[in-house]
């Protein structure tokens, strides 16, 4: 099992693809999150697709 740190540095070091691929790994099915107006993607996600 990852350590918090490792979890954080997984998401952060590698390519876009491998963070991501990362991050989604360890997201509930039903996360949901706010991006930033102005950000890419803007508005709120549900689950592990936005």
């Amino acid at each position: 099992m990852s350590t918090n740190l490792e979890l954080i540095r997984g998401t952060y070091e590698g390519s876009s693809e491998e963070n991501g691929r990362n991050l989604r790994a360890f997201l509930s099915p039903d996360v949901e999150w706010s991006e930033a107006e102005g950000f890419p993607y803007a508005g709120t996600c549900v689950g592990q697709r936005h």
